[in-house]
């Protein structure tokens, strides 16, 4: 994964040189945070019970704008890291294990902006978001065996949200969400991940 991080991110900042002379076209970066939030179902079973702890995450990225006409096409280009716990309690056994996600995930916004120009925008986007690697570590391989496989497939999510402008600055509030849950199969037991998270950001374009 780290070598994909560091090839798109060399393409991204190589694209923007390439571009920068072009006015409707801005480059910048942005850092955040994100409050996530995970549920899993177990089918087939009733001998697991689980709760999962909401975590706070954290994420840094970079950012194209294109300006069009209407609206605007903003693709993104976001490092995302988290840690959480869960804690079961399968056959009578209680079982926890921390887990840590690192994910690389490109957002595709596509939105409408309005205001004072340069001085001051306001902003409403929304788009997919395809996750293009994801790293799962977990603490208690005997508990992480049900879960890791499923935290770790990768998936096209979505996300909306609203922004504001001022100067060179941007502000993002954004809701994300999935278009489906996370499954796998272990040992004959269906599990079912949901994610979803808020997440803040903020960030300079050039």
């Amino acid at each position: 994964m780290k070598k994909l991080i560091v090839l798109c991110t060399i393409l991204t900042i190589a694209s923007g040189t390439m571009m920068a002379g072009l006015p409707f076209i801005n480059f910048g970066a942005k850092v955040g945070m994100t409050s996530q939030e995970t549920d899993i179902k177990l089918n087939n079973t009733t001998a697991i019970k689980n709760t999962i702890k909401n975590a706070t995450g954290y994420h840094v990225g970079l950012v194209a704008r294109v300006k069009l006409p209407v609206v605007f096409i903003q693709p993104e280009l976001l490092y995302n890291w988290y840690k959480t716990s869960i804690n079961a309690t399968i056959l009578g056994t209680e079982l926890g294990s921390d887990v840590k996600i690192n994910s690389f995930e490109v957002p595709l916004m596509l939105g409408a902006r309005c205001g004072l120009g340069k001085v001051i925008g306001f902003r409403v986007n929304a788009g997919p978001v395809f996750n293009l690697a994801t790293d799962v570590s977990v603490s208690n391989d005997a508990l992480g065996e049900y879960y890791k496989s499923s935290f770790n497939k990768q998936s096209v999510t979505w996300t909306a949200g609203l922004g504001i402008d001022l100067f060179s600055l941007m502000l993002d509030v954004r809701y994300n969400g999935q278009f489906k849950k996370n499954s796998d199969t272990i040992d004959g037991i269906d599990a079912r991940i949901k994610q979803t998270s808020w997440s803040a950001s903020l960030g300079i374009l050039f």
